[in-house]
């Protein structure tokens, strides 16, 4: 009896242990990624000013192909629904404005995945360099996604325009209902950043993944729904999936606001921004926490 007892002491020990590791790992990572920030902002507005056009430098019409590049695949999507070849459900508005609202979600949320995801591989000479903090580079990268999904939006407030389309009361609630697709991109680039280096094949398996989560995401189609949050299909499997694909809830909660002024149980609201939260704030503890072994690697 007393073994058992002194047994239990130590687990209790070694878990307290642990979690008092844990808290402190995470406060000093959230510390130290304001700090960083608050001592760099020339930085990084300095390096959001270089890489902004970087893409389409050697092009005369490079604020052009920024708007308009994305709205390509719109167009294939668009032909492919009015011929008939896209079964999208009754979507109750101009398909035309439910799809560019749930891409330019999407284009949101893998490109701050991916812009994350390869600051170790896209700037590894300036790392191993150690010119300046790893988190400029993230936020930098997270700035220039939300610029690139500011101009998306306008161009979808002059759709709903052209349509005479009128929003709902909840849609002011848009940029609140945003933020948990943010945090869980971050997280999952932040995760994926560390793997593209110590894990590559794991981080190429999920590259491909993302790319089917495109698809099994209710954003080309809606799906018909006994909850707006539970969507199903004729096949219970497919169903199932696509209820517990993250992105679906994520991409859901600020559309279903915008364009139908739908909005869940605030319990629901915030079991979503509690999660998304928590997996960023675990997923910069785990990047600082690597980051000294990931730039070992790149120096092999």
């Amino acid at each position: 009896m007393g073994k058992v007892v002194v047994n239990s002491a130590i687990h209790a020990i070694k878990l307290r242990k642990f979690t008092n590791t844990l808290l402190d790992l995470l406060q000093y990572s959230m510390q130290a990624f304001i700090k960083s920030i608050q001592t760099n902002k020339f930085l990084i507005v300095e390096l959001l000013k270089q890489n902004l056009f970087t893409q389409y430098k050697q092009s005369k019409f490079s604020l052009f192909w920024i708007i308009f590049n994305p709205f390509f695949q719109i167009i294939i999507w668009s032909i492919l629904h009015y011929s008939g070849f896209l079964s999208v459900g009754s979507v109750q508005v101009p398909y035309l404005i439910y799809l560019v609202a749930g891409m330019i979600l999407w284009w949101f949320a893998f490109n701050i995945y991916e812009s994350v995801s390869t600051i170790y591989s896209k700037y590894s000479g300036i790392i191993l360099e150690n010119r300046f903090d790893l988190s400029v580079l993230i936020i930098e990268a997270i700035l220039r996604q939300m610029i690139f999904f500011m101009i998306h939006l306008i161009v979808l407030f002059i759709i709903c325009i052209y349509f005479k389309f009128h929003f709902q009361s909840a849609s002011i609630l848009y940029p609140v209902l945003l933020l948990p697709l943010l945090f869980f991109s971050v997280a999952l680039g932040l995760v994926f950043a560390v793997w593209r280096i110590l894990a590559v094949d794991l981080a190429m398996i999920f590259d491909k993944m993302m790319a089917l989560l495109f698809f099994i995401t209710p954003i080309l189609y809606k799906p018909t729904y006994d909850n707006p949050y539970k969507p199903n299909f004729d096949n219970p499997l497919l169903s199932y999936i696509i209820r517990f694909n993250p992105f679906t809830h994520l991409i859901l909660l600020p559309r279903n606001a915008l364009i139908y002024g739908e909005l869940p149980p605030i319990i629901g609201i915030l079991v979503i921004y509690i999660i998304s939260f928590v997996c960023m704030y675990l997923a910069l503890a785990y990047f600082q926490r690597m980051k000294f072994k990931t730039i070992e690697k790149l120096l092999q």
